[in-house]
């Protein structure tokens, strides 16, 4: 159920509404009768992304792997050349082009935010992106980048916005051994009253502080009285979690009334394909990754 709400919350983003359509379907069929998806569900799904993606084959082709150097590194490398710097130190650097800059996929969350919000009618958004010229690796990381779109959608739906601009900051930082990603808003923060009630109709204990945040990250806890195509069928954040934990990392919330939101995704660089060589990358820029001092406590 994790995989079918994160499929259909990034095919609603993208305008693939066939697919979320029959999502949507899957999950209130599930949510109506209980159990699990049915295997004649998973091949519904399947059906509908076979279809869609042979639609889009015959527009783009077959996909094809490929480098995508900007602008930035390609100066970078010029300039090593010129210089004379060691070989061993442009391998390095030619090598990291193979690591996906975290920037790229930061850009892309803002711009699914920016359109969920003209899409409900709420005020301007600003979008702070501070990545610190992390790269990570692509394959190994797919299925968090998927799920993060919950933490967007949840920004919107809970947070930014109601008539007033808003801001989502997206951070990405090295912290000793481990690398975390960070997305927050400055909204109104979380209701952990109404977390507690859902978590008590799930038959949670949740009476403090860390048993509220491990009921938010629990399936089916849901502030939302009814599920829309944004929010409320609490597997969203469980979906997240999970994604994490497959890393070996953790999730944090930090939450407090007219504070804002933050979510700390972070990950040990150990367990991550390449991820030395992000490290060493990062190193030899020479930059502050420390983390910046935050105001939600």
């Amino acid at each position: 159920l994790r995989l079918v709400h994160t499929l259909k919350g990034n095919c609603a983003l993208f305008g693939v509404s066939s697919v979320a359509h029959v999502c949507h379907e899957v999950e209130t069929e599930v949510a109506d009768h209980g159990g699990a998806v049915r295997r004649e569900d998973r091949q519904r799904v399947a059906q509908a992304w076979a279809g869609t993606a042979a639609r889009v084959r015959a527009f783009l082709g077959e996909g094809r792997r490929a480098i995508e150097v900007d602008d930035g590194d390609f100066v970078a490398i010029v300039k090593a050349i010129d210089e004379g710097v060691p070989r061993v130190d442009i391998r390095r650097m030619v090598a990291s082009w193979r690591l996906e800059p975290v920037k790229r996929r930061f850009e892309r969350l803002a711009d699914q935010a920016r359109a969920l919000m003209q899409r409900q009618g709420k005020g301007s958004l600003e979008v702070e992106i501070e990545a610190n010229d992390v790269r990570l690796p692509r394959e190994s990381l797919a299925r968090l980048w998927s799920t993060m779109v919950h933490l967007v959608r949840n920004a919107v739906d809970h947070g930014v916005g109601s008539g007033r601009a808003g801001t989502l900051r997206f951070q990405s930082r090295l912290d000793g051994e481990r690398i975390v990603l960070s997305v927050s808003d400055d909204g109104e923060g979380i209701d952990w009253a109404k977390v507690a009630l859902a978590a008590q109709r799930k038959g949670l204990v949740a009476h403090t502080q860390a048993e509220l945040e491990a009921a938010l990250f629990f399936d089916g806890v849901s502030t939302r009285e009814e599920a829309t195509d944004l929010s409320g069928r609490g597997v969203g954040l469980s979906a997240v979690l999970a994604a994490v934990r497959e890393l070996g990392g953790a999730v944090r919330v930090f939450s407090a009334p007219g504070q804002g939101t933050r979510f700390d995704l972070s990950l040990p660089v150990s367990v991550l394909e390449e991820g030395r060589a992000a490290l060493d990358l990062t190193q030899q820029r020479d930059l502050n990754l420390r983390s910046a001092p935050s105001s939600i406590n």
